[in-house]
């Protein structure tokens, strides 16, 4: 059944057309057609389903849009988009700089468009998490680089490259000890961060390589590459999103999974050469290039938590294009629907199959996200302390703020909600208090533990000037003591034989002396001085 609306009349007599740059790609997907526009001066893409082609594939420039809606509606029956959303298709299109406009107008319109890229490029750049700087055009040289590709990406090389990943992970566990012994320390010690650097900037350039390489090869184009800053630290990049439009899924998965698949090799023969080098230079520069590896697949380009080459992997391998913006998409709905008690609100999944995975990506991928941002603000924070203050305070605005902005203003400004909005708004409320509850009343420690040497400050020392054994504490710990008041008395035995050895020797003189003043006068100086010796040495013990 067609559905009118009431605007038709509005847009009927209009002749849309593509522009000629932009070209639609089928791509299959679970068992359905879909299909993208591609925008070849700009690299964007942009998916709609099979209804939706049935129209805008019949955008020349001749057909009134009335006419091209007739046309569909018999080639689809009941299957055709309604008129108000091939009117919200057409309105996409046109923001989405895709349809072509009055000649005169043409010159004035393309500058208009490249301003406005730029614009919005340069706002992209400014993300103090991913600054992307591009500086060259890698499409000339990556041709050149095609005849190795057609032997690299032949079965045997690729089974080869296959078995040395399992063998790599086979010598790794038999040498596992060796391996991760002081590893946190070993990667950034002085000494090795030459080795560090040399490891990091050859894993990133071949692993931007295998992207474009295979793109390439796919015969898609690479028109950019560059730095980007990533938490303020350089990595070189390539735009493969060319490969958006290649029609079989293998292709798009074997383009985002090359950069995996360089690491992986190279963390694998790095190891191996860990295993067979001597102590020095190049076996540092293999443990290195060994970790880089491997950490990196782990915790960043593999994991389809994080918007890398495993989300893409990931999103493909499910057939679910887009997955992170339509988990945001899921959860936004059901915040609606279960908060805001909006039932009229629709749901954007197709299947309880996607249901389940928009649910469980998007509340993973958000605190996967969160955590990881906290651990590169800390480890920037503990090098640079500003600029970690900074990256905090952007992710504190960009991943809280930013949300809770945008629900009090869909409270307190949407029509949906005009006759409900006291209630939508006590029900926010009372999950974010619930939020905020859990969250405060989650007991943490109030303490921390650190390595480090305790040095009071010049004369706060208590210092005991002979060896011995504590007797007792004249003071508790922590008790006011004030200058030369006995803190603790000590003992030893050895000091003790020595004092009473003093004291007969002094009482055996002092005999002697008695003895010689009525037997020996002349001898009583010399008992005297030798008298004084011993009294001297009692002293000193």
């Amino acid at each position: 059944m067609r559905q009118r609306s009431a605007d038709w009349y509005r847009v009927a007599s209009l002749r849309p057309a593509l522009r000629s740059h932009v070209r639609s790609v089928r791509q299959p997907t679970r068992g359905q057609d879909w299909y993208v526009l591609e925008d070849t001066l700009s690299g964007n893409h942009h998916r709609y389903p099979k209804e939706a082609h049935g129209v805008i594939s019949r955008f020349d420039g001749r057909l009134t849009l009335d006419e091209i809606f007739e046309l569909a509606a018999a080639e689809l029956g009941d299957d055709v988009p309604a008129q108000d959303l091939i009117i919200d298709l057409l309105a996409r299109l046109d923001s989405a700089e895709l349809l072509h406009r009055e000649e005169s107008h043409e010159s004035s319109e393309l500058l208009e468009r490249l301003r406005t890229q730029r614009v919005k490029r340069r706002k992209e750049r400014t993300n103090p998490l991913a600054i992307r700087v591009p500086l060259v055009d890698p499409d000339r040289w990556l041709s050149r680089l095609l005849p190795i590709a057609n032997v690299l990406f032949r079965p045997l090389p690729l089974a080869l490259a296959i078995a040395a990943v399992f063998l790599a992970a086979g010598a790794a566990l038999v040498n596992w000890h060796e391996l991760t012994h002081n590893s946190s320390e070993r990667i950034l010690a002085a000494e090795n961060l030459p080795a560090l650097v040399v490891a990091y900037l050859l894993v990133k350039l071949v692993h931007e390589l295998g992207h474009g390489l295979v793109t390439r090869y796919w015969g898609g184009a690479v028109h950019e590459a560059g730095v980007m800053l990533l938490a303020l630290m350089p990595m070189p990049y390539v735009d493969a999103s060319a490969s958006a439009v290649f029609p079989s899924r293998r292709k798009r998965i074997a383009v985002a999974g090359a950069g995996i698949a360089v690491e992986l090799l190279i963390s694998s023969l790095a190891l191996f050469a860990w295993l067979l080098l001597d102590p020095g230079w190049f076996r540092t520069l293999a443990w290195q290039l060994v970790w880089l590896g491997a950490a990196s697949t782990l915790l960043f380009n593999g994991n389809p938590l994080l918007r890398f080459d495993g989300y893409y992997i990931l999103a493909d391998w499910i057939g679910i294009p887009n997955l992170g913006q339509r988990a945001s998409q899921y959860w936004a709905y059901l915040s609606k629907r279960w908060i805001l008690r909006q039932a009229e609100c629709q749901s954007p999944v197709d299947s309880g199959r996607e249901e389940a995975w928009l649910a469980a990506y998007g509340f993973l991928s958000f605190f996967y996200r969160l955590s990881v941002m906290a651990a590169i603000a800390v480890l920037v924070g503990e090098v640079w302390f500003t600029a970690g203050v900074v990256l905090v305070a952007y992710m504190a605005i960009h991943q809280l703020g930013l949300p809770i902005v945008r629900i009090v203003r869909h409270v307190a400004t949407s029509p949906e909600l005009i006759h409900r909005r006291g209630r939508a708004a006590a029900s926010a409320l009372a999950v974010g208090g619930g939020i905020l509850g859990i969250v405060c009343l989650f007991p943490v420690p109030n303490f921390t533990r650190a390595e480090g040497v305790v040095w009071a400050p010049e004369g706060r020392e208590i210092r005991v000037r002979t060896d011995g054994f504590v007797r007792f504490f004249q003071r508790l710990d922590g008790s006011p003591v004030e200058p030369f008041e006995t803190v603790i008395e000590t003992e030893d035995p050895l000091l003790n034989a020595r004092l009473a050895v003093a004291r007969a020797e002094l009482r055996v003189l002092q005999a002697e002396r008695a003895a010689a003043v009525q037997a020996d006068p002349g001898r009583v100086r010399q008992i005297d001085d030798e008298i004084g010796a011993a009294r001297k040495r009692l002293d000193r013990v």
